[in-house]
């Protein structure tokens, strides 16, 4: 028996879908004994100043307005997790997360009152009407509090669009939005590259370059369109491990028809060579390579 830390998540945009729509596989998977409860919440009203506790030593949001229902798988051991739930709100919107540890980060994190983890992923389930409103929203509060744990990728999706989130500890982040034509392969492992930000939708922290610059983490004088988000904030420790690699590697096998070379750049994103099924997305996901050089 081994321990299970192999989150990953499957997005196919709406156009290399089958059905026309949005298509989210994702599969959490974390160690140890653990609760899974399923469950729906009812809409609910926030006034008077209301502020969401999560993590002792986080950041509180205020919590405001009204929040759609939600539907809450929750993911615990017995002290809790912070970043293992999974939502769907009654507005449509998916949430899903993967560990992206361990990203490069400073001794002393960019953070406001400690910071959020559990509270980015509870705030967007209660305040995104769309995906790309839940980036923007996720973008305000990671300005404005910083996270305050080391490499993370959200999925933001919803049927017309999917949006890809990647957060380093501090107020470091970048979000790309799927392009409808493709799918996106996201291990435990930073996925946005140099390039994806030239043609797609984005935002990037407003220092994320500079920072990284400063600390010879990219070359200098590089813009935003040649900017390698997953280069330059992967931990080195943390780039090209096997198992991460092994499931890059095969789900972008299964979904274009060729296997990367073993010393490849994997792509964030591929065009699939077939429209896509939900049932395609399960097959990759219960894919462990069995019979292959990487069983």
């Amino acid at each position: 028996a081994r321990r299970g830390e192999a989150c990953t998540t499957r997005l196919v945009g709406k156009k290399a879908s089958a059905n026309g729509r949005v298509i989210v596989g994702h599969n959490e998977d974390d160690p140890g004994r653990l609760v899974v409860r399923h469950g729906l919440v009812p809409a609910r009203t926030y006034s008077g100043g209301a502020r969401m506790i999560c993590e002792e030593y986080a950041a509180r949001p205020a919590l405001t307005g009204t929040t759609p229902k939600i539907f809450w798988t929750e993911v615990r051991d017995e002290k809790g997790m912070s970043s293992a739930d999974c939502f769907v709100n009654e507005w449509g919107v998916v949430l899903v997360s993967n560990s992206c540890a361990h990203s490069r980060k400073d001794d002393e994190p960019d953070l406001t009152g400690g910071g959020l983890a559990y509270g980015l992923r509870r705030a967007l389930a209660e305040g995104a009407r769309s995906a790309r409103d839940g980036v923007e929203l996720a973008c305000r509060l990671l300005n404005q509090w910083g996270y305050r744990t080391p490499g993370r990728s959200y999925a933001v999706a919803d049927a017309e669009e999917a949006w890809v989130l990647q957060v380093s500890m501090g107020k470091v982040y970048c979000a790309v939005r799927l392009d409808d034509h493709m799918a996106a392969v996201i291990p435990n492992h930073f996925t946005i590259q140099g390039g994806d930000l030239k043609d797609r939708p984005h935002f990037l922290s407003p220092d994320a370059i500079s920072r990284a610059q400063a600390r010879g983490w990219c070359p200098r004088g590089c813009g935003e369109e040649a900017f390698d988000f997953a280069a330059a904030y992967q931990d080195p420790g943390s780039v090209r491990v096997d198992g991460n690699t092994y499931r890059h590697r095969h789900a972008v096998a299964a979904l274009t028809g060729r296997m990367p070379g073993a010393d490849e750049k994997l792509p964030f994103a591929v065009t699939p060579n077939r429209p896509l099924t939900d049932r395609d997305v399960r097959t990759i996901l219960q894919d462990h390579y069995e019979g292959t050089p990487d069983d």
